[in-house]
């Protein structure tokens, strides 16, 4: 008996013996990279059978079991069509912990790969079949998802495609059913997954979208929920735009809002000055396609692309354009229906500058154009200036408008009106007891072409129609004028009535009661090519000398005559002087 136990005995200690033995051959197998590498093969195979899809590794490395490193992985969706194709994947695992369902990964690194994510007309996604077969259907409505903590992630020419097949394709822009893109290179450290939920902390991503935006540098403190994308300290950094902001929110009720971003995005953010171009923004609000203006940007955003809300806004762009203020961006889809309100506390507008400015594709594309009668102004300065209404109807309202040939006034406001026969603007004369427009010091030959007239002060009420021909006609002008240069002298104390300038031609009824001067003209001056008049003159007093035409002392003349040049070599003159 004491024989039989001691062989047993013996042959439990050959077993354990050969088992140990084993072990350690098998540790060191574990320990070699063909080894490993042909263990991944079988998987990769058993799984492809499983799965009915091609999947492949060319390469594993396993190093104290928390160091993977993958080459060549290869995954087909159940098409056929490539799901992933990775170069290079290293994995370093942290910890484990099963009790708290929480893992923790110290790093992450994939060097050139191609992932391209489908969805097919039913709505299932290209990777699902996957997701299902490793899905034990355990799950309860009460089990929660593990936390997932990553120190470091590290992409490298990564190239990312996602096709929504049951969406067209854009035209231009940014195109969120058929992304593409390529030289994706990330950095990132402090990354959570808790669920859906992401935060991380980007130090750097670039990356070149099919439609032509190309990212050079963005950095910033990220959080991707259900209902938004927030940033803290983003910087983005293209060959166009250096852009900063202080936090970028953009809020949604559900992440499939942004394949609807202009209507459905609403924007928090506080930007401090940054370079934009508008033609990065134009790659995500399609209907700034065409302007490619750079400008140097601060303001506090709000809202939605569609009706856009820039608070506190300095903007600048060329080298004297300047704006400050509250403005409300329309919606450049339709333009027709957008309400504006726009306040300006300055602005300084080159109108040489404004005129480079590329117009949205939509609105007719090309330049910035303007009356030829505003271009004599060069430029505008001004302050509190509003602009009230819709494209068919608005109030435009100014405190001061100093520009080149002097300075106007329209604190109380004028309307504009859509002549849509014409294709045209009218204005009427205000509701206003005061006036309309105030002129004061104003260059009137320079703004007429015409060196006989020089500077006019005073208050008029106008009504009128901006044609699309780039002129501009005034139809009704009164007013009183305080100054008014002709030929030399500075005549005061005048009123219009029945005023206008049609085609370059002026017409009214003046009432003259100067120092020097007492009369009632009533007529028209032909302002285009050889000048033509005619008019009446009901001349009670006129001091000669003082007024330039005479250097004979206290030569004073009295008459009513009617002149008629009809720009030919014939004038007649008919009346009676004294």
């Amino acid at each position: 008996m004491s024989k039989l136990m001691k062989l047993i005995g013996r042959f439990f200690a050959v077993v354990v013996d050969v088992a140990l033995i084993c072990s350690i051959i098998l540790a060191f197998l574990v320990r070699t990279y063909k080894f490993q590498t042909f263990l991944a093969q079988q998987a990769t195979s058993f799984l492809s059978n499983e799965l009915g899809t091609k999947m492949k590794v060319d390469e594993v490395a396993i190093v104290f079991f928390n160091r993977v490193a993958l080459k060549g992985v290869y995954v087909e969706d159940e098409n056929g069509e490539v799901l992933a194709d990775l170069k290079t994947l290293h994995v370093k695992l942290k910890t484990f912990d099963f009790a708290r369902n929480k893992l923790t990964i110290s790093s992450v690194e994939l060097d050139k790969g191609d992932v391209h994510i489908q969805r097919a007309k039913s709505g299932d996604y290209n990777y699902w079949f996957i997701q299902d077969y490793f899905d034990s259907g355990t799950k309860t409505s009460t089990s929660k998802p593990m936390a997932v903590n990553l120190r470091q992630l590290k992409l490298t020419n990564v190239h990312f495609r996602y096709d929504d097949n049951r969406k067209t394709y854009s035209k231009f822009g940014m195109d969120w059913d058929h992304l593409d893109f390529k030289n994706v290179n990330l950095f990132a450290d402090n990354i959570k997954i808790r669920g859906n939920d992401i935060f991380a902390n980007i130090k750097n991503l670039a990356a070149e979208e099919k439609c032509g935006f190309v990212l050079d540098k963005l950095t910033g403190v990220a959080a991707v929920t259900s209902k938004g994308i927030y940033l803290n300290e983003l910087t983005i950094k293209t060959p166009l735009s250096d852009v900063s902001f202080e936090r970028m929110n953009l809020r949604m009720n559900q992440l499939p809002d942004i394949y609807t971003f202009e209507d459905s995005i609403v924007f928090e953010a506080n930007l401090r000055p940054s370079l934009v171009c508008l033609k990065d923004i134009s790659y995500f609000a399609s209907a700034l396609e065409g302007m490619d203006q750079i400008v140097v940007l601060s303001g506090e955003i709000s809202r939605r692309v569609k009706n856009l809300h820039v608070a506190n806004l300095n903007l600048r762009t060329g080298k004297k354009t300047q704006i400050k203020g509250t403005v409300n961006l329309p919606d450049f889809r339709n333009l027709d229906g957008s309400f504006f309100n726009e306040k300006l506390d300055y602005a300084y507008i080159d109108l040489n500058e404004l005129k480079q400015i590329k117009l949205p594709k939509d609105s007719g594309g090309g330049y910035m154009t303007f009356d030829k009668y505003v271009e004599r102004l060069e430029y505008l300065e001004g302050e509190n200036i509003k602009l009230t209404g819709f494209m068919d109807n608005f109030v435009v309202a100014a405190n001061k408008l100093t520009t080149q040939l002097g300075t106007l006034r329209m604190d109380n406001g004028v309307e504009f009106s859509k002549n849509h026969q014409n294709n045209s603007y009218e204005f009427n004369r205000s509701l206003a007891s005061t006036y309309d427009v105030k002129v004061e010091e104003f260059d009137l030959g320079t703004f007429l072409q015409d060196h006989q007239f020089g500077v006019i002060d005073g208050t008029f009420f106008l009504s009128g129609e901006a044609l699309p021909t780039e002129s501009i006609n005034f139809t009704n002008i009164e007013g009183e004028v305080t100054r008014f240069d002709f030929m030399d002298y500075s005549y005061k104390n005048i009123s219009i009535k029945e005023g206008s300038l049609i085609d370059n031609v002026l017409v009214g009824k003046v009432d003259v009661k100067d120092d020097n001067l007492n009369l009632v003209y009533d007529g028209s001056i032909d302002l285009k090519g050889k000048q033509q008049m005619q008019f009446t003159v009901d001349l009670t007093r006129a001091a000669l000398n003082n007024l330039g035409f005479t250097k004979v002392n206290n030569s004073k003349l009295e008459s009513k005559f009617e002149v008629n040049l009809t720009g030919t070599d014939e004038t007649n003159i008919s009346g009676s002087i004294e």
